[in-house]
């Protein structure tokens, strides 16, 4: 009995001071705080059309992660900097707002299908770059009575340096590109009802 007992100690001994001592080359993990961040809040845009803005979707590589490209097209992640939303989400509340109803402005009551636009897209590219933010989507501004299709289709890629490297500085690149969209949007309706007035004219 003491014989077996010797030998199944001494068979089971150096397992376990392996597994001990493998477990003791891992460093313990520090506690790492995750920090969220958000593209900032923009002023209302000045305009008397009514925009509706569906949701975007995203085609991101990187949901909630920051996303950064390297070198050979490699996209990193960072673990402990995160966006408050996914990036389609994150550009709908964005852009909604930009296109907020005036509070101080009584809003009637039913608004015609004809006077409204409609905005939806997808997000392409949420990423920085060498030092610049990038946002590339991918956008349809669509109006007219119930049962038209009159659409206006972009695709576009907007960059802006950032001042520094820092997730923060991301940040801040990516809303003042977000920034530019509400312009190029409204710009591109004010065309669009410039283009429908002449349209109205002719006999």
């Amino acid at each position: 009995m003491k014989d077996s007992t010797l030998r199944f100690f001494c068979a089971v001994l150096p397992a376990v001071l392996l597994a001990a001592a493998g477990c003791s080359i891992f460093p313990t993990p520090d506690n790492t705080e995750t920090f969220y961040y958000d593209l900032g809040i923009p002023e209302r845009v000045s305009t008397d059309f009514r925009i509706e803005v569906s949701p975007f979707s995203s085609m991101t590589n990187e949901r909630f992660r920051m996303a950064a490209r390297g070198d050979n097209n490699v996209i990193h992640g960072l673990e402990f900097h995160k966006w408050a939303q996914t990036p389609g989400p994150l550009l709908t509340k964005y852009l909604r707002l930009a296109f907020r109803d005036a509070a101080e402005e009584r809003l009637p009551a039913a608004v015609k299908q004809e006077e409204l636009y409609h905005l939806n897209g997808t997000v392409l590219v949420f990423e920085s770059d060498k030092g610049e933010a990038k946002l590339g989507l991918r956008y349809s501004i669509s109006w007219g009575r119930a049962g038209e299709k009159n659409s206006v289709i972009r695709t576009i890629l907007l960059t802006e340096k950032m001042t520094d490297g820092s997730p923060g500085a991301f940040a801040d690149a990516m809303s003042r590109a977000a920034a530019k969209v509400s312009d190029m949007i409204l710009s591109d309706i004010r065309a669009i009802e410039k283009k429908r007035g002449k349209d109205a004219g002719k006999p």
